[in-house]
C-alpha cells in the first residue's frame, strides 16, 4: 500500500470523526482532539488524567461508567460511536477484576479501586476511535475479512493505525454476548490452522 493511499483512508476518516465533534463544548472538543492526537503517540492527554481523577472521586459516582456517562457521555459518543457505547460502558466498570500492569517491566496486581484504571480506561475510549477506520465488527477484524487496503493498513506498524486495547474490546464484545467474536476466538485458539 503506498503512503498517499494509508493518508488518504486516514484523512478521510479523520474528517468524517472530525464532524462528530461540532455539538460539544470548546473544552470537550479540545479534550477530544488531545486524546486522539495521543492515541497516536503524538500528545500529551494523559497529563489530565489526575485531573479527570479528582473530578470522578468527588462525584461519588462509584462506577466509571455512571461517571463517564454524566461527565464524558458527547467524548464517549465522539470515540465508541452508538456501536460501542454499551460494551465501552460495561468494560470499564469491570476493570478492577482484572489484573492491572502499566508495562511489561511492572508486576500485575489488583487495585480494588477504579483510579488506576483511567488510563486504561481512555485508551479503551481512543481504540474504539482508531477500530471505527476499518469498519467492520471485532470478529471481520480479527480474521481480517475486509478490503484489502484495510488489511494492509491494520498490519502495517508505520501507519499508527492499531487498536491500541483490542484485548479490551474483544472482552467487552464477548462479554456482549457477540457469538460470531465467541466463535471466531474459539476458532483462533483451538482451530487446526492456528
Amino acid at each position: 500500500m503506498k503512503s498517499q493511499d494509508v493518508e488518504k483512508i486516514i484523512s478521510a476518516y479523520q474528517e468524517k470523526w472530525e464532524k462528530k465533534l461540532i455539538l460539544m463544548s470548546r473544552e470537550m472538543k479540545e479534550m477530544a482532539r488531545q486524546l486522539d492526537r495521543q492515541s497516536r503517540s503524538d500528545g500529551n492527554f494523559y497529563d489530565r488524567i489526575s485531573g479527570i481523577v479528582e473530578d470522578y472521586e468527588k462525584s461519588g459516582s462509584g462506577a466509571p461508567s455512571k461517571f463517564m456517562a454524566k461527565k464524558y457521555k458527547r467524548l464517549v459518543e465522539a470515540f465508541a460511536g452508538k456501536t460501542y457505547q454499551k460494551a465501552y460502558y460495561a468494560m470499564i466498570d469491570k476493570l478492577v477484576e482484572f489484573p492491572y500492569s502499566t508495562g511489561i517491566d511492572r508486576r500485575t496486581v489488583r487495585a480494588a479501586e477504579y483510579q488506576p484504571w483511567f488510563v486504561a480506561m481512555f485508551r479503551l475510549l481512543a481504540s474504539y476511535k482508531v477500530f471505527g477506520m476499518y469498519k467492520v465488527s471485532l470478529a471481520d477484524f480479527l480474521t481480517e475479512n475486509m478490503p484489502e487496503d484495510f488489511v494492509e493498513l491494520k498490519n502495517s506498524y508505520y501507519t499508527r493505525c492499531w487498536v491500541e486495547a483490542l484485548d479490551m474490546m474483544i472482552a467487552a464484545g464477548i462479554d456482549s454476548v457477540d457469538g460470531r467474536l465467541g466463535s471466531v476466538i474459539r476458532e483462533m485458539i483451538l482451530g487446526d490452522n492456528n
